[in-house]
């Protein structure tokens, strides 16, 4: 993978967003990440510049990301797809399955179980968190695994940083980004995806196939991305660049 490019049509460009690992890094608990009133600026900068085409693409659901950006209220797609907002106003749930109750409940017993190991709630689905255990990883992908055999089959295991999550197989970022590309600030402009986990390759095929730009925080073996950045310092810088239309 090469450097991004060095010029952002921001007429053109539609900039669709990770949170965790690509514009914050991440934290021990989900809810320790809050932005910083410089990331703020720079987003409401980037969202005025590109005439409303920013929109932030994270497993979150979009009340996490609110109260993270807050006071901004940016188009958003939450749980990979799941919840979507394409102008900023309100928040349309996708027609997705509900993640049985029992499952929820055998995940929280887990959780419960083993110290540092936490269970998020998300729309239609669950991730089970070990970033404070990590050496319970094999436990938590088998407790995981045993849930989904012959049971879950409108569901999908999302292998993430430090992170199991369990999503409706019909949501993915992917689709989450083709869809707000329908709506009017984003639609005819050209998709530009920053994202940095195994979650995020769905966006990186989406955004490649509609002839757009798909950039990666941190090099990864297989990753379809066709450019790269080191970390989340890095596009702080480069977003600022674009803002500047220094990129």
């Amino acid at each position: 993978m090469e450097r991004p490019p060095v010029t952002l049509d921001a007429a053109n460009a539609a900039l669709f967003l990770d949170v965790d690992g690509t514009l914050l890094d991440f934290a021990d608990h989900p809810d320790d990440v809050a932005a910083d009133a410089d990331l703020k600026a720079l987003l409401g900068g980037l969202h005025q510049r590109v005439g409303g085409a920013l929109a932030l693409v994270s497993g979150r659901t979009i009340a996490s990301l609110d109260r993270i950006f807050a006071p901004l209220c940016l188009p958003a797609a939450g749980g990979h797809g799941v919840e979507l907002r394409a102008d900023g106003a309100g928040t349309v749930p996708a027609a997705v399955h509900h993640l049985p109750d029992e499952v929820l409940t055998a995940l929280e017993k887990f959780a419960s179980a083993h110290d540092g190991v936490l269970v998020e709630i998300k729309p239609g689905g669950a991730a089970l968190h070990y970033r404070r255990a990590p050496h319970l990883e094999r436990q938590c992908r088998e407790r995981v695994l045993s849930l989904m055999e012959h049971r879950l089959t409108e569901f999908r295991v999302l292998d993430g940083n430090m992170v199991l999550e369990v999503a409706p197989a019909a949501a993915n970022k992917g689709e989450a980004i083709l869809a707000l590309l329908h709506a009017p600030a984003f639609a005819g402009r050209r998709p530009v995806f920053l994202g940095d986990d195994v979650t995020d390759e769905d966006g990186f095929r989406a955004v490649n196939a509609v002839g757009g730009l798909s950039i990666r925080v941190g090099a990864r073996p297989g990753s379809v991305a066709q450019y790269v950045v080191d970390d989340t310092d890095h596009v702080r810088r480069w977003l600022a660049q674009a803002l500047d239309g220094r990129a």
